[in-house]
């Protein structure tokens, strides 16, 4: 039972959902499903990879969005994703073309944005430069010096690790290599070249680098990959220290969190920082809060429809959905002092039951790095504007 569309309810009933999704800032679509690669960490169904399915839904999709009843940010990021985004370069073209009619109707400015694993990195510096794809907000998964033989395992032969790192050098030669997030899967099997990836990638001509969490990773609970992990985080501040225009994107987070009340913002260590603003459409139509809890997912308990482009919000859902991601959380919440810290409330619910049960995985990783910001931040000057740039969505953490 879906209930009924959040868009024809009374104000008065509009005001339980109105605390999450009340401002959208980002819609993500994925163009089509194939993949070209098999990342062993990807949070993907392998047989949706597999199979060709685009989205052609943009009508819809615009009606829909142009509802007065929906408001959205000053920018609007319009993700596009896969699957492989970048063999679908002319779906993207087109989904510009559609979506952008949308100014028409809102009072808002789009912008889009796309992350792709690099096999096709000409087709979409191709997207940059005609203005389609917003380069600020793109980033290139990676993995590393050994990307094919340690993360992708592909089965294409000319997709080995000298394949990556000449992608890695098309970037930082292109006039985008500040601009593009290049970003490395922290994994047992990148943790002991992430030094060594962070280097190649910075005399590439890359400036915008980072390391990411795993949704899900038990080894970061362990003693022998938190002692690889220190030396990979102090080896790469480092290197920060001796690239100055180095932009590595985690210490840029600590920096972020560092302006926040430990008393006041400390929701943002607990929340996760897109749910509630942003909309995933699955190609059928579907509206799911994040890709996370959509038919994508690996999770099969998780899937969590709030309504559907065709007929609106489902508010049943909406507030159902609410209810459960504001239990409190069961954490130490009251004492962490990790600002930064985050755990995907998806992930939580697949191996807890609850969207706000903790695995406790990265306290280690997260606690190092606050306590060597802390140490180290008068080392490096301080890029407020760059930082409150790259978490502008994270102004608001109710």
């Amino acid at each position: 039972q879906i209930g009924r569309p959040v868009l024809y309810l009374k104000h008065k009933e509009r005001k339980e959902v109105k605390i999450m999704f009340r401002s959208i800032s980002a819609v993500t679509i994925k163009v089509g499903t194939y993949c070209d690669l098999d990342c062993v960490y990807c949070f993907q169904q392998h047989d949706i990879k597999t199979k060709n399915v685009v989205f052609d839904k943009y009508k819809e999709l615009v009606k829909f969005l142009s509802n007065p009843k929906i408001t959205f940010a000053d920018r609007l990021e319009i993700k596009l994703t896969g699957g492989e985004p970048s063999l679908y370069t002319d779906r993207i073209r087109i989904a510009y073309k559609e979506l952008k009619k949308l100014e028409r109707y809102q009072p808002t400015t789009l912008y889009f944005t796309s992350i792709f694993n690099g096999t096709r990195i000409e087709k979409m510096l191709e997207l940059m430069d005609e203005g389609i794809l917003d380069s600020y907000g793109c980033k290139l998964s990676w993995d590393g010096i050994y990307s094919s033989s340690k993360s992708r395992l592909t089965k294409i032969t000319k997709y080995d690790d000298e394949y990556f790192r000449n992608v890695v050098r098309t970037l930082g030669k292109s006039k985008y290599g500040k601009d593009v997030l290049v970003r490395i899967a922290l994994t047992p099997n990148t943790v002991d070249d992430m030094v060594d990836s962070f280097k190649f990638a910075l005399d590439a001509g890359c400036r915008k680098i980072e390391y990411y969490y795993l949704t899900d990773c038990t080894e970061y609970a362990d003693s022998t990959f938190q002692t690889k992990f220190i030396k990979a985080f102090n080896g790469i501040m480092k290197l920060k220290e001796q690239v100055p225009d180095f932009n590595w994107a985690n210490w840029e987070t600590l920096e972020f969190a560092s302006l926040l009340d430990q008393k006041n913002d400390l929701l943002r260590a607990i929340n996760c920082r897109h749910l509630g603003k942003m909309l995933y459409i699955e190609n059928d139509g579907r509206i799911a809060p994040c890709g996370f809890f959509s038919s994508d997912a690996l999770f099969p308990n998780c899937q969590y429809y709030i309504g559907d482009i065709m007929n609106g919000f489902y508010y049943d859902k909406v507030k159902s959905f609410i209810s459960k991601y504001k239990e409190v959380p069961m954490c130490n919440d009251k004492q962490c002092v990790n600002l930064h810290c985050f755990e995907c409330p998806a992930t939580n619910l697949f191996r807890t039951g609850h969207m706000q049960e903790k695995l406790f995985q990265t306290c280690f990783e997260r606690t190092y790095e606050r306590n060597t910001y802390l140490e180290n931040k008068d080392r490096f000057p301080l890029s407020l504007n760059r930082s409150k740039k790259a978490y502008h969505y994270t102004t608001d953490w109710e």
